[in-house]
């Protein structure tokens, strides 16, 4: 019960903000932490980057591109606009759900490829959380972001399992809208040395206090790892102290 009323207050209090444009962050601390954290690691200077689909990238030019994005939902966006905008080889998408299933089919293209499944760090049957708001959000979170008791068992696929299936022999871009678990996806990828040009990814706070010190432990243990290779810029201007939505440049 507490972990429902405390979901329902930040819905209000998002959609508040959202509807009003203002920012009522500084009255969390949590919130100004959260905020504090992405002052010292990120930039906001978008300068030198583009937005496609609502995520910000590098400007570079590309011949042929392959990219990985995890997590669709109900908003395809981001896959329609680079599939019309950019270079594209091999664009693979990954999402649980038959909403992401359903977007993924709109777009018309022999570039695409769907794979109904989570991804994580391994192949098998994994344990996934629904929201509590579940025909309205089709965010599910292998993390448990809600702090909910209800779950579904899904099939997991890893990056490896990614590249293998597709033979890629390089991701240049690598987008990641997994609820709450960009972090260990992103960091067991790297420990094999792979390096994509950009990661986009967003970093969801969890709504139970009691995750709190965990959740900024991980965050700026990723950021360490991410700027000894890449600048990193963080641009959303909602949800502030919510969530951060990340761009990650591979520095030349």
């Amino acid at each position: 019960m507490f972990h429902f009323f405390i979901y329902k207050l930040n819905k209000k209090i998002q959609r508040l903000e959202k509807r009003n444009k203002f920012s009522l962050y500084f009255l969390s601390p949590l919130r100004i932490c959260h905020m504090l954290i992405e002052k010292t690691f990120m930039s906001r200077n978008l300068e030198k980057l583009s937005s496609y689909g609502g995520y910000f990238m590098s400007k570079k030019k590309y011949n042929k591109i392959n990219v990985v994005s995890a997590g669709i939902g109900d908003s395809s966006g981001f896959e329609q606009e680079i599939i019309r905008k950019l270079p594209i080889s091999k664009l693979i998408t990954i999402d649980p759900t038959n909403e992401g299933k359903k977007c993924i089919k709109k777009i018309k293209s022999k570039k695409i490829f769907f794979e109904q499944k989570a991804l994580f760090t391994h192949n098998g049957d994994i344990k996934i959380f629904l929201p509590f708001d579940e025909k309205k959000n089709f965010n599910l979170s292998i993390d448990n972001l809600y702090s909910s008791n209800k779950f579904k068992i899904i099939k997991s696929i890893n990056m490896e399992s990614i590249i293998k299936k597709y033979n890629l022999k390089i991701i240049d871009i690598l987008k990641l809208d997994i609820e709450g678990v960009a972090d260990i996806v992103i960091l067991d990828y790297l420990k094999k040395k792979q390096y994509p040009d950009q990661i986009l990814f967003e970093i969801e706070r969890p709504y139970s206090v009691f995750k709190q010190l965990n959740f900024f432990y991980r965050f700026i243990k990723l950021l360490y790892v991410l700027r000894k290779n890449y600048k990193i810029y963080v641009y959303n201007s909602l949800k502030l102290g919510f969530k951060s939505e990340i761009s990650a440049i591979k520095i030349k």
